[in-house]
């Protein structure tokens, strides 16, 4: 378990801290945090965990609490549609129950809510500097929402209600891959031969710029990079090793899978524009999007992004921005949990209604 931040302060009292979390396929991030006498919260204690460690979510809270009392409170993001109590990750052999997780660490209330919902609460508070902006667009109040490509696809819808914004959870990263011209129609046809089903996922996500560069190279006949195939070898992660030869010009491969990955993470994200007309602006987050940021600069988004047709000037006016601050998920739980504190019931989406202990 690694430690990100420590905050010099003693011991919390029992009911004295919330938990605010990030659960993800590959990692947990979690902040402990004191309630200050005028309302506030100061961090106690932050940690990254690797989440395939764990054989389920209680154990990986009861190490990380180790001896310190039970919160009162644990909001915690999850990668996954949250439904009547129980939530099955998508991306993880979890099944969550707050009440079992409740029972299991001691924490008096348990709130779970998707993982991209509580990133898109978080959004509301970003300032200018916490964001890398793709199109500025036209700035206007409206519906707002997030795409995050991880483990897996994530969105979230941030509705706007003429007054304030309300954040609800999606699975649309599951809906299925269109492939706008050849070279994709046979993207389409060499994972169908893998997969039962072609969701966007299988393309925006950090398996899906694996399975891209795969196709490359044994479908297109693209080579191969030997610095790349050699950090596999040595236990090193694909997807990573494509985006890091990406986005330099060693890899002619994997510079062209990096744009091609782009072009397909702009398309959906017009897609979830359009369906939901975000004109307040569509978010980008998470680690691979900011780790390709320089690429993305360089316009293989936005040619995805902007190749709607008819509609090329409604998406050239909604806004897109790269989240920087990586923890956006973190601050939304955290505020969804001061919500729970304060006597307000979470209602971000309505599944999270009942997932509470």
């Amino acid at each position: 378990m690694s430690v990100a931040a420590t905050a010099a302060m003693g011991r919390p009292d029992r009911g004295s801290t919330i938990l605010a979390g990030d659960v993800g396929g590959t990692k947990t991030d979690l902040s402990l945090l004191a309630l200050s006498a005028e309302g506030g919260l100061q961090p106690v204690r932050r940690a990254t965990i690797p989440s395939g460690e764990f054989s389920d979510l209680s154990e990986l809270l009861t190490r990380f609490l180790g001896d310190d009392p039970a919160p009162s409170v644990a909001a915690l993001g999850v990668p996954g549609p949250v439904l009547g109590g129980t939530v099955r990750l998508t991306n993880l052999p979890w099944t969550i129950e707050p009440a079992e997780v409740s029972r299991r660490t001691g924490i008096d209330r348990v709130i779970l809510v998707n993982d991209l919902a509580a990133a898109a609460q978080g959004v509301l508070a970003l300032g200018p500097e916490d964001v890398a902006v793709l199109n500025p667009g036209v700035e206007r109040a409206g519906h707002r929402a997030l795409v995050a490509a991880g483990t897996g696809l994530g969105q979230a819808i941030l509705f706007w209600d003429g007054a304030r914004y309300h954040p609800a959870a999606s699975e649309g990263g599951h809906t299925g891959f269109g492939p706008r011209d050849e070279e994709q129609v046979s993207l389409h046809r060499f994972l169908a031969a893998r997969h039962d089903r072609v969701s966007w996922e299988r393309v925006v996500s950090g398996p899906g710029l694996e399975s891209i560069y795969e196709f490359l190279v044994l479908e297109r006949g693209m080579p191969a990079n030997e610095e790349v195939d050699a950090r596999v070898r040595a236990g090193g992660d694909l997807a990573a090793a494509v985006g890091d030869a990406g986005i330099g010009a060693e890899c002619g491969t994997c510079r062209y899978a990096v744009d091609l990955f782009l072009r397909l993470y702009g398309a959906e994200s017009a897609n979830l524009a359009l369906t939901t007309l975000a004109t307040g602006g569509i978010y980008l987050w998470g680690g691979i999007i900011r780790k390709l940021l320089p690429r993305a600069m360089d316009g293989p988004f936005l040619e995805g992004y902007l190749d709607v047709g008819r509609f090329r000037a409604l998406l050239e006016e909604i806004p897109v921005r790269i989240v920087l601050d990586d923890r956006a998920a973190i601050a939304g739980a955290a505020q969804i949990a001061m919500q729970s504190v304060a006597g307000a019931r979470w209602r971000g989406d309505d599944d999270s209604r009942e997932s509470e202990s």
